[in-house]
């Protein structure tokens, strides 16, 4: 059996950790190149290809895995909404407002 935080686990926090970073040291227009390409993943391969690395599951993500294991209840909905929408928006949103001053 695989363990739960191997190499892909570390992978996947990498990435989490640098796209959050991202408006600090990229440029807003490589953040929005790297949003949609992130949107194109999620269209073409139905789903993200480190979770199915990690899973061999499309439909298992990761942001909904480890929320759901502290929020039981919480909506697969909520979380896909906020990860494939809201974050990668902000992140654009955010670099413009501080790169722009």
């Amino acid at each position: 059996m695989k363990s739960e935080y191997g190499l892909i686990f570390w992978v996947h926090v990498c990435f989490i950790i640098l796209a959050f970073s991202s408006p600090l040291w990229l440029d807003w227009r490589l953040i929005l190149l790297g949003a949609v390409s992130l949107a194109l993943q999620y269209i073409l391969l139905d789903g993200c290809m480190l979770s199915k690395l990690q899973w061999g599951k499309s439909n298992r993500g990761f942001w909904f895995h480890y929320v759901s294991k502290i929020f039981p209840a919480v909506s697969p909905k909520i979380v896909t909404s906020m990860t494939d929408i809201v974050i990668p928006a902000t992140l654009v949103v955010v670099a413009y407002f501080l790169q722009s001053t």
